[in-house]
């Protein structure tokens, strides 16, 4: 018992500590989420970002999936915390929020991908109309992978979702 007890505040501060440095990475996503927006809406047809863009969307894929492990870490977490009432339901409400800002971050960047994918259909839709060229490469293969991977970061959306919805 008295392991526990002197342990406790430890642990709350753990908990604190971790719940600090997620919802600042959760901050720093969105900050990336929307930094992809507007490189995306600097592209022009003589300017290609494509590489860039890319990368980004990598560094935010990964970045949000260790942002969901950590979330789902400290919900299982919170249930070690031995504590009154109010506690309990302090951590509740983190984690809570927590899961609010990772499922916002998602939602927005299944917007950027769905408007990045549009937005290469029109631009190849344009060059093809100026050029008359029929010989570029077709631009179903770019958006299924996109839209497969906004399938994914759907699916995750739906899993942060019925989390939150548990809790």
């Amino acid at each position: 018992v008295v392991s526990t007890q002197s342990t406790g505040p430890t642990v709350r501060s753990q908990f604190a500590q971790a719940a600090l440095t997620t919802a600042k990475e959760l901050r720093d996503i969105q900050e990336k989420v929307s930094r992809l927006s507007q490189v995306a809406k600097k592209a022009s047809l003589f300017e290609d970002r494509t590489s860039e863009i890319q990368r980004l969307c990598e560094v935010v894929k990964s970045e949000l999936t260790a942002a969901k492990r950590k979330v789902e870490d400290l919900n299982q977490s919170q249930q070690s915390l031995w504590g009154n009432k109010q506690l309990q339901q302090h951590t509740q409400q983190v984690i809570s929020s927590l899961h609010m800002r990772l499922a916002n971050a998602t939602q927005d960047f299944q917007k950027f991908l769905a408007s990045r994918a549009e937005a290469i259909k029109e631009q190849q839709e344009r060059v093809q109309k100026f050029t008359g060229n029929s010989h570029l490469p077709p631009v179903e293969k770019p958006v299924m992978r996109r839209r497969k991977y906004a399938e994914r970061i759907e699916q995750t959306f739906v899993r942060v979702q019925s989390a939150t919805i548990t809790i």
